[in-house]
């Protein structure tokens, strides 16, 4: 059973929330992990469960360490007390930053359709005064 939690903690490791589609899968995937371990440890000792602060470790190591995730990813090393130790609070934090960088995204798209729509107007506009100019010099040269 100890390789079990062993094979089970090296899988947990190579999780990424990259690699899911969202931070719901990611977690999920993860506490599916967590509770495999607990499974394999009660089995074999007869008591014992994952740590609060392995299962908080894991959950962060899988988080990409780009600018969108920088400031979860910055929990890891920082060394202040806010630093969160529930898992369940790293889950929400995962959460909140994923619906606002949705937000983020929608609020791109929103402007670049604003754009288009702006620079569709414009164009039409021009087309416009073109066709009627261009059509009073065909009238001029008949």
């Amino acid at each position: 059973m100890k390789k079990n939690v062993s094979a089970l903690s090296d899988e947990m490791s190579a999780v990424k929330l990259r690699d899911c589609e969202n931070v719901q899968e990611y977690t999920s995937k993860m506490q599916r992990y967590v509770n495999d371990v607990n499974l394999c440890a009660n089995s074999s000792t007869g008591s014992g469960t994952m740590p609060k602060s392995k299962h908080t470790y894991y959950l962060i190591k899988g988080i990409p360490k780009d600018d969108d995730w920088r400031f979860m990813t910055q929990l890891m090393y920082d060394k202040s007390d806010t630093r969160p130790a529930n898992p369940d609070e790293i889950v929400m934090m995962m959460r909140v930053h994923a619906a606002q960088l949705q937000q983020d995204d929608d609020s791109v798209v929103a402007a670049l359709f604003g754009m288009i729509r702006t620079m569709s107007n414009e164009w039409r506009k021009c087309w416009k005064s073109r066709k009627s100019h261009d059509g009073g010099s065909e009238r001029d040269i008949s």
